[in-house]
């Protein structure tokens, strides 16, 4: 990261999207004036209470580096979807498992508000009003304890990027107004997405290729790009090409406000209905797409992209990660992803080829969270950008230290991707030899003690510097 400018977030995650665009606006950007054509890296740092490291004054956890960056970026793309806007705090008081709660002042709240208690911290939940009578509100769900203090107010809202029921992808929210803000939220959306490339992160956005396709003006869409655009509208269009009359497809374009160049030849309606339905896709979004250009390509230059031969496939891949994102019913090998490094200690024991015995047979979605837990994203990287490393660190020396390591969970330290593993083989024989019991079966009970301490951490990993010996508690990514 030498000799790239680096710009300092802090920031609470519940928040990261206004404090980013601020930073973004401080700095010049969006779009960038004084870092015009030059990438920088953001240095992210999550404010806590409890934090004994300082970031511009304020407390915050001990991780930084790539571990937070890449949470950085699947928040801020959360951020993006975000389907709620915050309008401040208000104080409530409500019984533990009660659905019924009081809003001091009445608060202003009312049906359909969703309201966020502990907002920011590890026990963070929400709740949507259900119904509301002055100062009492009824919630969506029972409370899971007693509650006497303020919470975030959330109004519903339109998300900058929708869901498509059509591909189930994301996309530009058509419906949104075109305004300055929205405007200059999504030229914020362009530059984060090519500082991607010199942060080493992606926003694991589950675009389709049509976007970048569009984002890179490689030219029209055309029917094959709406075969998996929209499948059901590609279809319709199979269909009024196969047997609707010249007629019918005029009586259509006159709806839609187009005039028939010769309501008689179905050979020129069709080509103008199709015309009109395909360019339709790209126009619906015009000012968004205008916008992420403006801030993406003021980040990686049109010339330089160019230079490199880059095309709308390869950004696809290298800003939002591999086809799929980070959908948990894509499952993977870790080693194909990562160049996977191992200590010594680790290599010449039977434990390495357990471990990954054991991290084959997790479900996809048990394997993202693994992936989540070592390096901070449940998004692929490319296929040998990263690496990932596992190490023994632990030194027992007596069968009580031994006894002690099977209490442990696996840690890691998500800033370098490193997990970290008790020699549970190790200590699994010694304990047995110690109780003077056979060694027949050692592997398969340290199979069992592999799966259940790793489940244990990624079920229950959050935030940095949590370091864990078990009772309930994994070790989470330091930084």
């Amino acid at each position: 990261e030498g000799g790239v400018n680096r710009l300092t977030l802090t920031t609470h995650r519940t928040s990261i999207l206004s404090t980013c665009r601020s930073l973004l606006s401080h700095a010049g950007s969006p779009p960038p004036a004084s870092l015009q054509d030059t990438a920088f890296v953001i240095c992210p740092y999550f404010r806590t209470p409890y934090g004994l490291k300082r970031s511009e004054g304020f407390s915050v956890e001990e991780g930084e580096g790539l571990g937070p960056r890449k949470e950085m970026f699947h928040l801020l793309k959360l951020g993006f979807e975000e389907k709620w806007k915050s309008s401040g705090e208000v104080k409530v008081y409500g019984d533990d498992k009660g659905r019924e709660i009081t809003v001091d002042g009445g608060g202003g709240v009312t049906t359909g508000n969703k309201l966020v208690f502990d907002a920011g911290s590890p026990s963070e939940f929400s709740r949507t009003v259900t119904r509301s009578s002055n100062s009492t509100c009824y919630l969506d769900a029972p409370l899971p304890v007693a509650y006497d203090g303020t919470c975030l107010l959330q109004l519903p809202s339109q998300p900058m990027m929708s869901y498509r029921k059509e591909n189930e992808k994301v996309w530009p929210n058509a419906a949104l107004s075109q305004s300055k803000g929205n405007e200059e939220n999504f030229v914020m959306l362009g530059v984060l997405l090519g500082l991607t490339v010199v942060n080493q992160c992606q926003m694991d956005f589950d675009l389709p290729p049509l976007f970048f396709k569009l984002l890179s003006e490689e030219g029209p869409v055309t029917m094959s790009d709406l075969k998996t655009f929209d499948p059901e509208m590609y279809e319709t269009l199979v269909k009024v090409r196969a047997s609707w009359p010249a007629s019918q497809i005029a009586e259509v374009l006159t709806a839609l406000d187009v005039t028939p160049k010769d309501p008689s030849s179905k050979l020129d309606c069709y080509a103008q209905y199709e015309s009109h339905l395909l360019s339709n896709v790209s126009s619906a979004i015009s000012w968004h797409l205008f916008s992420i250009r403006t801030g993406f390509f003021s980040v990686l230059p049109r010339s330089k992209l160019r230079s490199l031969g880059v095309t709308s496939s390869d950004l696809c891949l290298i800003t939002c990660g591999t086809s799929g994102g980070s959908s948990s019913s894509q499952d993977f090998d870790f080693r194909e992803y990562f160049q996977v490094v191992t200590d010594t200690d680790l290599s010449s024991s039977p434990l390495n080829a357990l471990l990954w015995s054991v991290i084959s047979s997790l479900t996809p979605a048990e394997k993202r969270k693994l992936l989540k837990f070592i390096t901070a994203s449940s998004n692929l990287p490319l296929p040998g950008s990263e690496f990932l490393t596992v190490e023994l660190p632990f030194l027992p020396q007596t069968v009580s230290d031994h006894r002690k390591m099977l209490s442990m969970v696996p840690q890691s330290h998500t800033c370098d991707n490193i997990l970290e593993l008790p020699n549970y083989y190790q200590a699994v024989v010694a304990v047995r030899e110690s109780e003077g019991r056979s060694l027949s079966g050692v592997e398969v009970e340290v199979k069992k003690v592999l799966l259940e301490k790793i489940r244990v951490a990624i079920d229950n990993a959050e935030g940095y510097g949590l370091d864990a010996v078990d009772e309930g508690g994994a070790g989470a990514g330091e930084g």
